[in-house]
């Protein structure tokens, strides 16, 4: 089932989605302290599957001066398009609430300042805008680029100082036959690392979710699965980690237009050749 909903196709989107997400966009607009209104998540990607019981997430684009009524006054705001059977507030996010709206259906909602929302959004295929005073947010992630550039080299060079690290580690870790300490170290470059360089690279959406990675990047979780596949081989396991993380970065970056070759990683393939010399032997 293919219905249109605000412009656009969703696949499988239910009467109750569709009314919870009109009510919001309808009592937020009218506020003059809202400057857009956006969903994202698996609605707002028409090639993720998505059922009756699948979340709506919704980002209300806010002025700066409104945060501290917001905080004030979040119940009162929330109650404006619906009567959450329950609701709290998400730890990490800083104006972020998950609720639960009869019947049964997850509302995952924020409040962002235009500077905060993700320069890598897509328009039509990471994010819908539903809502757009004076086309601010369509300008804003359009002129992204800059922004993008400068956000993903921080965070790549933070993943790159982790990852080989974490290399060095686990190379120490199996010269000792410490599988356990090793299989620990592994499973934090997969988490920590890989998957998130994965996120990163824009032919899917930053917050996809690890089960739809998996259709759409069976290679991808073919290679994880042989890297955590202990105690079969953690040497070669270890080679296949630097080589999916060396052309996971090299995706990333051709996308943002950047070269980035980290002096560190001759000396770990140095090292780590040496010792895969002097020990041939299979490990286990």
């Amino acid at each position: 089932m293919v219905d249109k909903f605000a412009g656009f196709f969703i696949d499988e989107i239910s009467g109750e989605h569709k009314k919870i997400i009109n009510k919001i966009t309808a009592a937020f607009k009218k506020k003059d302290w809202v400057r857009g209104i956006l969903l994202t998540g698996s609605y707002a990607d028409e090639n993720i599957e998505k059922d009756i019981f699948s979340d709506i997430d919704i980002c209300i684009v806010i002025k700066r001066s409104e945060i501290k009524f917001i905080e004030k006054n979040i119940k009162a705001v929330l109650r404006e398009f619906t009567d959450p059977v329950f609701f709290h507030r998400v730890p990490c996010g800083n104006l972020s609430f998950s609720l639960w709206a009869l019947p049964f259906i997850r509302i995952d909602i924020s409040f962002k300042e235009l500077k905060d929302v993700n320069p890598r959004f897509k328009i039509n295929r990471h994010v819908k805008i539903l809502f757009d005073r004076s086309s601010l947010v369509k300008n804003y992630l359009k002129n992204k680029k800059t922004l993008t550039k400068r956000i993903s080299l921080s965070k790549i060079t933070d993943l790159d100082a982790l990852f080989w690290m974490t290399i060095f580690f686990i190379f120490t870790k199996i010269e000792r036959n410490d599988f356990c300490a090793v299989y620990d170290a592994f499973h934090l470059i997969v988490v920590k690392v890989l998957l998130k360089l994965r996120k990163m690279d824009y032919n899917s959406p930053p917050d996809i979710h690890i089960h739809n990675i998996m259709k759409k990047d069976p290679f991808l979780y073919q290679e994880l699965e042989v890297i955590l596949d202990f105690p079969n081989e953690p040497t070669d396991s270890m080679l296949r980690s630097i080589i999916l993380y060396k052309n996971l970065v090299k995706r990333v970056l051709r996308q943002e237009g950047l070269s980035f070759e980290p002096e560190a990683e001759q000396l770990v393939l140095r090292t780590i050749q040496r010792g895969l010399i002097s020990k041939p032997k299979r490990w286990g």
